[in-house]
């Protein structure tokens, strides 16, 4: 079974704590046995992903229309466009870096 944990993009751990507004306009989808993301229920934009066991969040860094965050790593950085940089320096994770840390053995999924 393929991963879809992400889709090709490159996202970035968000560090914050901001009203988030029209949950109702959300729509979850579980797309790993450790992860889900989320979309807009009208237009499908990704808004995020969420680690289960943790509770983290990933998000695309266009998504937050505010400058009260702190980005805490770039995940996903080898599936970035090339012209796609930030200038913070943070921890950048490829997705096999991604994978292994965040995503449980096999036999822990099959829990």
């Amino acid at each position: 079974m393929q991963d879809q944990f992400h889709e090709g993009q490159a996202e970035c751990q968000i560090v914050f704590s901001l009203p988030v507004e029209g949950v109702d306009q959300i729509t979850v989808h579980a797309s790993s046995p450790w992860a889900e993301r989320a979309f807009c229920k009208h237009c499908g934009t990704h808004l995020y992903c969420r680690l289960l066991a943790k509770g983290e969040y990933f998000v695309p860094a266009g998504a937050i229309d505010s400058n009260q965050f702190e980005i805490g790593s770039q995940i996903f950085i080898d599936k970035k466009p090339e012209s796609y940089a930030l200038a913070n320096q943070t921890p950048m994770l490829t997705e096999q870096e991604v994978l292994a840390k965040f995503a449980p053995a096999d036999d822990d999924a099959a829990r």
